[in-house]
């Protein structure tokens, strides 16, 4: 099986590669800033199975 790993995917472009692969049986790792919020991405892994959500936030500095 294979494996994807989406940043940003609570909304947008990020969400809607979520649902095509995990509509195409691939194993998704979706990383957004705050999970517990977003009832969309919530509803996604409930659904699919192979899709796992992790929280991710980059910092960069100056």
């Amino acid at each position: 099986m294979k494996t994807v790993f989406i940043a940003g995917a609570n909304r947008g472009l990020g969400l809607e590669l979520i649902k095509q692969y995990a509509q195409r049986g691939w194993n998704v790792i979706a990383c957004c800033r705050e999970i517990n919020t977003d009832h969309a991405l919530t509803l996604l892994v409930q659904n699919y199975p192979t899709v796992g959500i992790y929280s991710l936030d980059v910092l960069t500095q100056s």
